[in-house]
């Protein structure tokens, strides 16, 4: 059972399966459809693919029947991270002042010491991330320069605000962290932790 299944196929899974733990409830095709960025008919055409595999069961004439039978036979795990509704701070993460909990497989992280959180700050707006997307994030103080990191500001540098920059080593003090946006330029300081390194953007196409 659940032979062949595609990273694609995953992450439909990923989803029904977040949506019905926050929710209690499955997800109908349109909100599948709106979260997944396709057309309901295109959804349809993967849940009874899906089923074939065995992963899921779907009765078209019972309202929210859509229910995953085979989670642990994927051959992906599904990892649940926590999802910060804006670029966290410091003690955000240490209090674990999260949003909701958000799911993603082991085709997107190779483990669980990852966290999540909604664009707000547009300092990439130029490469593609705007406001909205969820930025995943490897958690980790191991960068090289020009990795696209979480950097959040200590409490002595209260002008930087936490946001995906560009990093650039400078010297054993401080470093370089470059903005891709037209608005914001580039911060040199030795007041900031990095928390990771950014790994993948996740959009909802509505």
């Amino acid at each position: 059972m659940a032979k062949g299944v595609t990273k694609r196929q995953a992450q439909f899974v990923a989803f029904i399966i977040s949506f019905i733990k926050k929710n209690d409830y499955s997800p109908t095709l349109e909100e599948i459809a709106n979260q997944m960025g396709i057309t309901p008919p295109a959804v349809l055409k993967a849940i009874r693919s899906l089923e074939k595999k065995g992963v899921i069961t779907y009765t078209p004439s019972i309202a929210r029947s859509i229910k995953v039978v085979d989670n642990a036979n994927l051959h992906v795990k599904l990892f649940a991270i926590p999802l910060f509704n804006e670029e966290p701070s410091v003690n955000d993460i240490l209090s674990n002042n999260y949003e909701e909990e958000y799911f993603v497989t082991s085709l997107d992280v190779d483990g669980e010491d990852y966290l999540a959180f909604k664009v707000t700050n547009l300092t990439m707006n130029t490469i593609g991330i705007y406001k909205g997307d969820i930025a995943l994030v490897k958690k980790t103080d191991k960068c090289e320069s020009n990795d696209i990191v979480l950097a959040v500001p200590t409490a002595d540098d209260p002008s930087v605000r936490s946001s995906l920059r560009r990093y650039y080593y400078n010297n054993e003090t401080s470093c370089r962290l470059d903005s891709e946006s037209e608005n914001q330029g580039s911060i040199t300081t030795s007041n900031y932790v990095i928390i990771g390194v950014l790994k993948s953007i996740k959009r909802k196409i509505s």
